[in-house]
């Protein structure tokens, strides 16, 4: 045995069919024919328990993997949110500034004041609700720090621009245009 499994061996199986039992249970070549065939059960049995082994190694593997990638992911999930890009391109909100998220409907303007964490969505339970085609159940948040407004997509399905770029996560800054699946909003920062 190699250590590999081919896996053209099946062919070499033997097929008990009439002709070959006949030919086991006759006297003169009967013993050739069941040594052979108990020669290859021999074989089959350390194949089978080879690859066994190896399935239970690769499940072992798996189950680290899998415990390494959820420690990973918790890690990440502790880190404070960055702004994609350089750092110094964000202007800071000054203090007492108020954030907004106008959009713009024909003539007029609704305006929605944001608080520390504003989630938008078309269902019911969001902060703002978009019940809108090309609006995920839950879209998007918006997160107020004291210094940064940073706009996190929810792995929506149509995603969330910020001047007409796709984004995960990016931090706004006054007048950026944000789109939230096919609703166009402007981000303001309103002094005072």
């Amino acid at each position: 045995m190699t250590g590999e499994y081919d896996f053209d061996r099946t062919a070499e199986l033997p097929v008990l069919d009439a002709a070959t039992l006949e030919t086991a249970n006759a006297p003169a070549g009967g013993a050739v024919a069941i040594r052979a065939l108990e020669q290859r059960v021999v074989e089959l049995v350390a194949e089978n328990d080879r690859l066994r082994g190896e399935l239970a190694a690769g499940a072992a593997r798996i189950a680290r993997q899998e415990a390494a990638l959820g420690e990973a992911r918790a890690a990440l999930g502790r880190l404070p949110l960055r702004a994609a890009g350089p750092a110094s391109s964000a202007v800071p909100v000054p203090a007492g500034a108020t954030r907004l998220l106008v959009h713009k409907d024909g003539n007029s303007e609704i305006v929605h004041v944001l608080g520390r964490r504003t989630t938008i969505g078309r269902t019911a339970d969001n902060d703002l609700q978009l019940d809108t085609r090309f609006i995920s159940r839950h879209h998007a948040v918006i997160l107020c720090g004291p210094v940064h407004t940073v706009v996190e997509d929810l792995r929506s399905t149509n995603g969330v621009l910020v001047n007409d770029q796709r984004v995960t996560r990016h931090t706004l800054q006054d007048g950026d245009a944000v789109t939230i699946g096919r609703s166009l909003f402007r981000f303001v920062v309103r002094l005072g």
